[in-house]
């Protein structure tokens, strides 16, 4: 993973995400840059991606504690597909929403600004 062609690391933790078919929850280690969102098998970024989600294609995200019954949860909405993710504690909720939500917020800005200089 290149940083400079990514973007600026912003946040890096172990995750567990849901699987799409099946819907049980895998350890991933979890690298979120300003362009993209890294999720690997494994514990280092040398170590099998198995998923590469562009920041840029991502409209909201949202706290989904209450529809997953579950504690600490997230989902990320890219195009017209959910994620969803289970952080250890509160705090690491927080700060992936709060971090993501900034990106998304810069990208709804740059497409706008984008689209008045046309």
């Amino acid at each position: 993973m290149n940083s400079s062609e990514n973007g600026k690391i912003l946040l890096t933790s172990y995750l567990q995400k849901r699987s799409k078919i099946f819907h049980v929850w895998k350890n991933r280690f979890c690298v979120l840059t300003e362009k993209y969102l890294f999720i690997y098998k494994g514990a280092e970024k040398n170590s099998e991606t198995t998923d590469s989600i562009s920041m840029a294609e991502c409209t909201k995200i949202n706290n989904s504690d209450k529809y997953l019954n579950k504690s600490n949860t997230f989902e990320l909405v890219h195009k017209n597909k959910s994620y969803y993710f289970l952080c250890k504690n509160k705090d690491v909720q927080e700060d992936w929403i709060d971090t993501i939500n900034q990106i998304i917020e810069m990208n709804n800005d740059n497409r706008k600004t984008n689209s008045t200089n046309k």
